[in-house]
């Protein structure tokens, strides 16, 4: 599989891939950090129906789930100038919900695993449900599979279309190798009380990445700008892991919730 674009972001540490599948340009991110360490972040679906409102796939009324050959061809084409040497974390927290292709997912890691026990592996999920979310940490489990959970709030509102109340406790057994997602978003889930109910709600040690909003054409939302006092008042709590996370790949679109398919007969009016 070749590309059939690659967008190099002005620092040129991220790279966005465009490969066509089944008449959509399919977008795959990599990042190379400066510890050599390179990152490679896969969808695992064309479209999303998820419906995350932050999110640019959150208004799509389709999506197909890529096969576990279309994922690890995506992953071994973008990797492929990459020394050997250099560690790789292969993450699918492209487009899609991987709780709705499991099946390939698991494959696609399964085999990642077979040919290299040193190769990092993760994915990000919304959890969809408590019984989906504990089959997939089942599953995951003996892959060492990181989980990052797109928690968000612990408070109730219209942000994530899907929260079971028994996803944080299935969550707590497996609270070694999952990392809970907080995307804060201005004046929506950034006050004192979101924080105080993620103090309440999560267990102690567990590990929390506070993320910047990545703005996409169309959202009407935007970046918070309460991020370090958000920060502070979980840090006092002496309760978490905390990690402020810097976005790479936002002046290429390549950021987190900004990677999307392209339907090339609807964009471009092909035939």
């Amino acid at each position: 599989m070749k590309p059939i674009s690659i967008i190099i972001s002005k620092d040129g540490i991220s790279k966005k891939y465009r490969y066509l599948i089944r008449g959509y340009l399919v977008e795959v991110l990599t990042v190379m950090h400066t510890d050599n360490k390179l990152i490679v972040c896969f969808p695992t679906m064309i479209k999303c129906k998820v419906g995350c409102a932050f999110c640019v796939s959150t208004k799509s009324t389709m999506q197909l789930k890529l096969t576990t050959d279309e994922m690890y061809s995506l992953i071994r084409s973008s990797e492929k100038d990459i020394p050997e040497n250099i560690q790789r974390l292969y993450s699918a927290m492209g487009e899609g919900e991987p709780i709705n292709n499991l099946t390939n997912v698991i494959n696609l890691f399964t085999k990642l695993r077979n040919e290299s026990e040193s190769a990092k592996l993760a994915l990000s999920t919304t959890g969809i449900d408590h019984k989906k979310l504990n089959k997939l940490l089942l599953q995951t489990e003996k892959l060492n599979v990181k989980i990052q959970y797109s928690l968000h709030s612990c408070l109730p509102y219209d942000l994530m279309p899907y929260r079971s109340k028994h996803n944080l406790e299935i969550l707590n057994k497996h609270k070694l190798r999952v990392e809970y997602n907080v995307t804060l978003l201005n004046s929506i889930n950034d006050s004192y009380d979101h924080a105080n109910a993620i103090i309440n709600s999560l267990s102690e040690g567990s590990r929390i990445k506070i993320t910047p909003y990545n703005k996409h054409d169309g959202s009407k939302y935007d970046m918070s700008t309460k991020t370090n006092e958000f920060v502070d008042i979980l840090r006092k709590s002496n309760k978490f892991n905390i990690e402020v996370y810097q976005t790479q790949g936002q002046d290429i679109k390549a950021s987190c919730g900004q990677m999307t398919a392209i339907d090339i007969k609807e964009t471009y009016g092909l035939k």
